[in-house]
């Protein structure tokens, strides 16, 4: 869902429901989801307002060959 959003243009964002009884009470009465099913987790999905740069998180210093 995360790669189709994306490749279409949108934003979205997997956003943990479970275990966390007060999320899964929320959810589960906005979306009337059964009380025999437990949400895992929801998937918002939208046009982007902005376009940040790309952050670079890339650190040589965390890379090791063959040593710690």
């Amino acid at each position: 869902i995360l790669l189709a959003a994306h490749s279409l243009g949108y934003g979205a964002v997997w956003t943990a429901v479970y275990p966390d009884e007060e999320k899964i009470g929320r959810v589960s009465k906005l979306f009337n989801i059964p009380n025999n099913v437990v949400p895992l987790c929801i998937v918002p999905i939208g046009k982007p307002d902005q376009k940040p740069a790309a952050a670079e998180r890339y650190d040589e210093s965390r890379v090791h060959a063959d040593h710690w």
